[in-house]
């Protein structure tokens, strides 16, 4: 958030979101508040229409509901074993049955929404901070009605968000949405 005020042109935000004092002017708690609100929509779009984090989770029987998991399920990515072996399962209704007694399920999971100083859940993934700034950027120009600006920063996260979602699954495809 500190990196979205920065690129805003609003360093006095940016420092207020770093000292993060209780006593803060009511005009910066607003304005992060903005921010980290931008963020979790951000953050949900993110999680949902292009990659969503994973999570693995040990299990101990071969029956195990869903809503037992730490983190809000979204799809499974693999069942393994301890040793990193697959195993069989399915889903069967909020229940997800294994072939084994214990497993270690890897599944993407929709994050909640974050308070001020959580941590960036998506620091190593391939979607890069930067797009998300410009996502935030976007939603945060929008919350204080400065529409054109807003309409820039949404083509940019697009861009950014979908080139790399692209450049990792077809490499040709790239040069097309730059008009190359």
């Amino acid at each position: 958030l500190v990196g979205v005020a920065k690129i805003l042109e609003d360093e006095d935000l940016a420092s207020a979101i770093e000292t993060s004092t209780e006593n803060q002017k009511q005009e910066f708690k607003v304005k992060a508040d903005r921010l980290l609100y931008a963020y979790n929509l951000v953050l949900s779009d993110v999680s949902l229409n292009y990659l969503a984090p994973t999570f693995t989770e040990k299990v101990a029987g071969k029956i195990f509901n869903i809503s037992n998991l730490s983190k809000q399920f979204k799809k499974i990515v693999s069942v393994t074993d301890g040793k990193g072996n697959e195993i069989g399962y399915k889903i069967s209704g909020d229940k997800i049955v294994t072939s084994n007694e214990n497993a270690e399920i890897t599944y993407e999971y929709i994050p909640q929404k974050t308070a001020i100083d959580d941590v960036f859940e998506y620091e190593q993934k391939p979607i890069s901070s930067r797009a998300f700034c410009y996502g935030i950027c976007a939603e945060y120009c929008l919350f204080c009605s400065r529409y054109e600006e807003a309409q820039n920063w949404e083509n940019k996260y697009r861009q950014a968000v979908e080139t790399k979602i692209d450049f990792n699954s077809r490499r040709l495809k790239v040069g097309l949405k730059w008009g190359l």
